[in-house]
């Protein structure tokens, strides 16, 4: 027969193992948007790049 001190440990490490698979799941989730947000910001970026080398070419 299990004690309850015992079926308590296994329900929190059960549901300890649980939370550190959500963190887990959650923190790769936040690294995909930051990569996205990441190359939106590089594109913006090339986009005002070729813009101000544009006016440059064109104000010569």
């Amino acid at each position: 027969m299990v004690s309850s001190g015992t079926a308590r440990q296994r329900a929190a490490e059960s549901g300890g193992s649980w939370g550190h698979q959500d963190l887990q799941a959650r923190a790769l989730q936040v690294q995909a948007d930051g990569s996205m947000a990441l190359r939106a910001l590089d594109l913006v970026a090339n986009d005002v790049v070729v813009e101000m080398s544009m006016s440059t070419l064109l104000a010569s």
